[in-house]
């Protein structure tokens, strides 16, 4: 990750003088990088591992934005103050450290008091600046040890409270919402993994990086404090998935990501599309800190005020979507294990039923089985539960559809094999990929139904580690929508 494409460094020496034996830490509560206008405090740590005691001074110092002026909080000599008894040179406002060898010290902290060119604190509701203000903290170690560091910070205005009264903020989609939308509703989903919302995955910031499309919200949402940001007060570690929605929503903060795979692939954390006569706005960033509450204020102004968006979802996107939502689904998270070493089950009839009563251990779908008591184990091993399906479903298509099984399996219901995924023999997997079954021929509506895996694990972890669901819902590539019921 240090070379590019063409075998240069990405990063100069110069880039990496904060990195050594001896560094200084910024220790803000939950990494935060935003801040509420007004008062910031902003405190630093010497984290020392170099060898012998680092003693000398650690200053301190703010650099501000045109139109912003610093000034010491009051109380604080130029707004520096150590947590604990070290002392604080009231004229230089520099904090004497004394650290030892594997050790972190108190909390240098710089408390500044942030106002606009009027002398009104930044975040005045009403007032201060209408967009935040990026500003740069510099801290510099003197003494046995020198270190330095720099850290590009945010400060928020408080805006006055956008007019949310025809806007709904919603965890997931429902047949009603949909209505609501395409009546001319304004719609702010707030996506993530939970039953109903748009379908999204978890992400490794390091696949890849954010970058952000030019967008109008930009014009009050910095397109550069999105970008930093998203790996500190904004990040959930989800993307939605934006190949499902290619051409229909436009970007206004994206991913992209080229690690261990062939091609770019792109995601959204935040985007805004027409419904209908409506409007939908899309994220998966996080709005319980400072950052995502303004942030969820500015995409309320947004969705009430800002221009309509560029792109819709298309009529076919639409109705799938109303199709997904109408249909009925029964989550399957409960598994019975049993390993199979010797791969003995198939003969002894595992798949009709036929497998002793004990030996299983109880599983859910949740994760890999090595981490539900099996251990390491690669090979063979079976997965029953039985499920009662209402008598309404007789004259319906039914699904059995699996988000993530390692490596390959058999699915078998009722006794009867219905499908195969992957293939042992040739190390053929699916581990990665969300595949589906029609069960309606092998399947008894108003009975109890014994569905039955024969599961092979070709290498590392194994299992059912993703949801398991029987649905009703089309079988096209619009089913993988929504995030199913669980």
């Amino acid at each position: 990750g240090f070379y590019d494409d063409f075998g240069a460094m990405k990063w100069s020496a110069g880039d990496w003088v904060w990195h050594g034996y001896t560094m200084l830490c910024l220790d803000t509560p939950e990494d935060a990088r935003a801040f509420p206008g007004g008062e910031v405090a902003l405190p630093v740590r010497v984290a020392h591992a170099g060898s012998g005691p680092c003693t000398g001074t650690l200053r301190l110092r703010l650099e501000g934005a045109p139109g912003i002026t610093l000034e010491p909080a009051v109380g604080d000599p130029l707004g520096v103050r150590v947590e604990r008894a070290e002392a604080i040179d009231a004229a230089s406002g520099e904090a004497a450290l004394a650290v030892e060898p594997g050790s972190v010290s108190e909390a240098v902290v710089l408390r500044v008091a942030v106002r606009d060119a009027a002398g009104t604190p930044a975040g005045a509701r009403g007032r201060g600046p209408g967009r935040p203000v990026r500003v740069r903290l510099h801290a510099e170690l003197h003494g046995s040890h020198p270190a330095r560091n720099t850290w590009d910070l945010w400060v928020l205005p408080e805006a006055a409270p956008a007019d949310a009264s025809g806007v709904r903020i919603v965890d997931a989609l429902d047949p009603d919402t949909l209505a609501f939308l395409r009546g001319g509703g304004r719609v702010l989903l707030r996506a993530g993994d939970r039953p109903h919302s748009l379908k999204t995955q978890a992400i490794w910031f390091l696949r890849g990086a954010c970058f952000a499309p030019p967008h109008p919200l930009h014009a009050r949402v910095p397109a550069a404090l999105l970008e930093e940001l998203q790996t500190f007060d904004l990040e959930t570690g989800r993307v939605l998935l934006w190949d499902r929605l290619q051409g229909q929503i436009d970007p206004i903060l994206a991913f992209w990501e080229t690690h261990d795979i062939a091609e770019v692939r792109a995601h959204l954390f935040a985007g805004d599309c027409r419904v209908g006569e409506g409007r939908l706005l899309v994220s998966v960033l996080d709005h319980e800190f400072p950052a995502g509450r303004w942030l969820l204020g500015e995409f309320v102004r947004h969705l009430t005020a800002g221009p309509a968006p560029a792109r819709a979802l298309r009529e076919a996107t639409v109705a799938a979507l109303a199709a997904l939502l109408a249909s009925e689904t029964i989550p399957l998270p409960e598994w019975e294990l049993r390993t199979d070493p010797k791969d003995e089950g198939l003969r002894a009839g595992f798949a009709e039923g036929k497998a002793p009563a004990d030996g299983w251990l109880k599983v859910h779908t949740r994760g890999h089985w090595e981490g539900q008591g099996v251990g390491h184990y690669d090979g063979v091993a079976w997965y029953r539960t039985w499920v009662d399906v209402p008598a309404s479903w007789q004259d319906k298509a039914v699904r059995a559809v699996f988000e993530g099984v390692d490596d390959s399996f058999r699915l078998y219901v009722n006794g009867t094999e219905v499908a195969r995924f992957g293939d042992p023999e040739k190390d053929e997997t699916v581990w990665l990929q969300r595949v589906s079954a029609d069960v309606s021929a092998a399947l008894r509506p108003g009975e109890r139904n014994a569905i039955v895996l024969r599961v092979v694990d070709h290498r590392g972890a194994g299992g059912v580690w993703k949801p398991v669901f029987l649905t009703t819902a089309p079988a096209d590539a619009s089913s993988d929508l929504l995030h199913a019921p669980r």
